[in-house]
């Protein structure tokens, strides 16, 4: 998706910082960092790279809308 968004003028990547902050704690589980041996000097340039090349919104949420796993709630408000 990052390169698409990068070399297609006509794709927009919308995160909030909800989602950046999940990105961030899921580099850091052990499997990609057995895969990607990630510095978090690494892990911030990749955050930092999100940010330059997306539109960071702040979702709004409220009532939970996933209810059998509501740390996905994020997500779908970001996206309305």
């Amino acid at each position: 998706m990052l390169s698409i968004t990068r070399s297609h003028g006509e794709h927009v990547m919308i995160l909030s910082r909800q989602i950046l902050s999940e990105i961030r704690r899921t580099l850091l589980y052990p499997r990609p960092q057995e895969q990607y041996s990630l510095s978090d000097q690494n892990i911030q340039e990749h955050i930092e790279l999100l940010q330059r090349v997306s539109t960071i919104i702040e979702s709004v949420g409220a009532e939970p809308v996933i209810r059998n796993d509501p740390a996905d709630d994020p997500v779908v408000y970001t996206a309305i």
